[in-house]
């Protein structure tokens, strides 16, 4: 798997406890054999429909699926000063409304 992939999905509120664990457990099974299938990255039958019947579950949106992941991917950025510059100064010249990042917790390093 890969690493700290697992403490990812911790800040994840899909307004459900039991979606919060099954998306947690779809990530894991997904993130320890990135190449498969649904199919094949889920143990057992009962696990692959939860995943189908998850994906199609629409009390939640993509992004919060995606916000954890994002601030932990922000975080690891800010974790090595090079990328982090690179990607401040990225955004340098760029139109304030293509600037803006919903998900960027750590908006004080800029």
């Amino acid at each position: 798997m890969c690493e700290g992939i697992e403490k990812e999905p911790e800040g994840v509120d899909l307004g459900d406890k039991r979606l919060n664990r099954r998306g947690e457990s779809i990530l894991v099974a997904l993130a320890a054999n990135p190449q498969a299938s649904i199919n094949s990255a889920c143990e057992q039958w009962s696990d692959t429909l939860a995943a189908y019947r998850f994906s199609r579950n629409n009390s939640f949106t993509p992004d919060q699926i995606l916000r954890p992941h994002v601030a932990a991917t922000v975080r690891r950025i800010h974790e090595h000063p090079v990328v982090g510059n690179l990607a401040r100064h990225h955004e340098v010249g760029r139109p304030a409304s293509l600037r803006h990042n919903p998900y960027d917790t750590d908006r004080e390093h800029r």
